[in-house]
């Protein structure tokens, strides 16, 4: 996230995503609408959170994952009603 490629974060997003940035919330509904708008998306603050982030200082519970003290979240995400199958995506980011 620190080098701010933004189509490679996008595809690593589930949408539609929520975004809180600059003191709104934004539903974000698809990987093009986010590549487009990710500098207002995604703060330098974030960015660089993100690529600081250490395993070590990871939180984890039942959720998913916590980067950046919240300001990221990833998480499973079923691919079928049952959730035989997931896949792990960005699922929230709160600048």
């Amino acid at each position: 996230m620190r080098s701010g490629d933004a189509e490679t974060i996008a595809a690593l997003a589930e949408y539609p995503l929520a975004v809180k940035a600059n003191g709104e919330t934004n539903d974000v509904e698809n990987a093009e609408d986010f590549v487009e708008n990710f500098d207002d998306l995604v703060t330098p603050e974030t960015r660089r959170a993100v690529g600081h982030q250490q395993y070590q200082d990871l939180f984890v519970n039942s959720d998913g994952v916590m980067l950046a003290n919240g300001a990221v979240w990833m998480g499973a995400v079923c691919d079928d009603n049952a959730c035989d199958e997931s896949h792990w995506a960005i699922i929230a980011i709160n600048n």
